[in-house]
C-alpha cells in the first residue's frame, strides 16, 4: 500500500479493460494469498452485498453476524484448497513507521458500513479467518514486518501465483503473475494475469522501482532528480 492513488490509476485508467490480458485458471496451479488484503476484500464484498439486503438481513449489522461470514470465507477458501495443488497464505507482521513516507490524506484503511459510518474491521474477524485456515489445513505464514516482499519472494522460489487485493504487487516481476482478487472469478477460480509489462510497457523492474520510489515514498528535490536523470542518461550512452 506504497504509492497514494496507484490503483486507481491502473484499473481506472490505464487498465479500462482485461480482455487482451492473459487469463489463467488457478486450478492445479500453486497460490500465494495476501491474507491482509484477502481478509479485507472478502469483508468489503460482504459490506457490498449487504447494501442490497433488507437490514434484518444484513450479515453487517449489529450484532456481527460471525456465522454468515464463516460460511462466505469458509466456502471460498476450501475452493482453493480442493481446486489448488498448493495454497499458502501470508500475513503482515510488526509495521514500523516510517517518518520518510508522504502520507496520503485521502486513504483510509477502514471501511465503511451500509450507513456509511466509519468503522474498523469486527474484532474477532482475523481470529475466525485463522480458525478456517486451521480448520482446512492451509499453510499460515506471517512476515517480520511488510509481506508484499516476502510473498513475492515465495512465489518466485515455489513458481507460484500471487492472489491479493493491493496494486503494490503490480510493481514487482514476477515468474507466474499476480492475479488481482477484484479481477478473480471466486466461483470458477478464473481471472486476467498480470505482469510488470501489461502496466509498465518497456520499463524494466530497475526503472519501476527508481519511480515508484520517487513518486510514493519521499519527496526529492527537483536537483536530486536531474543528478539521478543525468546518471542513467550518461550510463546508457556508456553502454
Amino acid at each position: 500500500m506504497g504509492i497514494p492513488f496507484f490503483s486507481s490509476s491502473v484499473y481506472g485508467y490505464l487498465i479500462q479493460s482485461t480482455d487482451n490480458l492473459k487469463q489463467i485458471n488457478l486450478i492445479n496451479q500453486r497460490v500465494i494469498i495476501d491474507g491482509n488484503s484477502f481478509m479485507y476484500f472478502m469483508y468489503e464484498t460482504i459490506v457490498m452485498e449487504d447494501k442490497k439486503k433488507q437490514m434484518s438481513q444484513r450479515l453487517t449489522g449489529t450484532p456481527f453476524g460471525y456465522d454468515g461470514c464463516w460460511k462466505i470465507f469458509h466456502e471460498t477458501l476450501s475452493l482453493f484448497k480442493e481446486k489448488c495443488s498448493d495454497v499458502k497464505v501470508v500475513f503482515d507482521g510488526i509495521l514500523k513507521s516510517n517518518s520518510y513516507r508522504r502520507p496520503d490524506p485521502d486513504r483510509r484503511s477502514r471501511l465503511y458500513s451500509v450507513n456509511n459510518e466509519e468503522q474498523e474491521l469486527p474484532t474477532l474477524l482475523r481470529h475466525e479467518f485463522v480458525d478456517i485456515l486451521r480448520e482446512l489445513d492451509i499453510r499460515i505464514f506471517v512476515a517480520r514486518g511488510e509481506a508484499d516482499p516476502v510473498i513475492v519472494g515465495m512465489a518466485k522460489w515455489e513458481n507460484a501465483y500471487i492472489v491479493a487485493h493491493d496494486s503494490d504487487y503490480h510493481l514487482y516481476q514476477l515468474s507466474q503473475g499476480f492475479v488481482p482478487l477484484r479481477c478473480l472469478n471466486l466461483k470458477t477460480l478464473t481471472g486476467p494475469c498480470f505482469q510488470l509489462t501489461d502496466i509498465f510497457g518497456h520499463i524494466d523492474a530497475a526503472g519501476v522501482a527508481l519511480w515508484a520510489t520517487l513518486i510514493g515514498n519521499t519527496f526529492v528535490g527537483f536537483d536530486k532528480l536531474q543528478v539521478t536523470v543525468d546518471w542513467i542518461l550518461n550510463k546508457k550512452i556508456l553502454m
